[in-house]
């Protein structure tokens, strides 16, 4: 965990995860249960999305957009098979927060060195 936390801007972008509690996209992942990769983040990754989505890419081959946090809406959840760890659908949120942490220390230690 503390790996991932440290890397998570490429982490972030590996994430299996499956629905969580605000879902409302019917069957799009393939179905209650079915698996799937993050694989942008919005705020950090190359691409255009809004802060606290992201794009996960089912198993089934279908991709789309989903909230992290956005609107206080979490779609997803983090799949993890191991008892007692830290999960649900307050992770996604959470390592995101961590990474605009993350962010902010990098430009605050670059502006001091200059």
């Amino acid at each position: 965990m503390i790996a991932l936390l440290q890397s998570i801007g490429g982490a972030a972008e590996r994430l299996r995860v499956v629905r969580g509690d605000d879902w409302e996209w019917e069957d799009q992942d393939g179905g209650e249960g079915c698996i799937g990769s993050v694989v942008k983040v919005g705020g950090w990754s190359d691409c255009q999305l809004p802060d606290k989505t992201v794009i996960v890419v089912w198993d089934t081959g279908v991709h789309a957009v989903y909230r992290a946090g956005y609107e206080g809406k979490n779609d997803l959840r983090v799949f993890d098979t191991a008892k007692n760890r830290l999960t649900g659908s307050t992770l996604l949120p959470l390592l995101i927060l961590v990474k605009q942490l993350q962010r902010c220390l990098t430009t605050t230690a670059a502006n001091m060195q200059n």
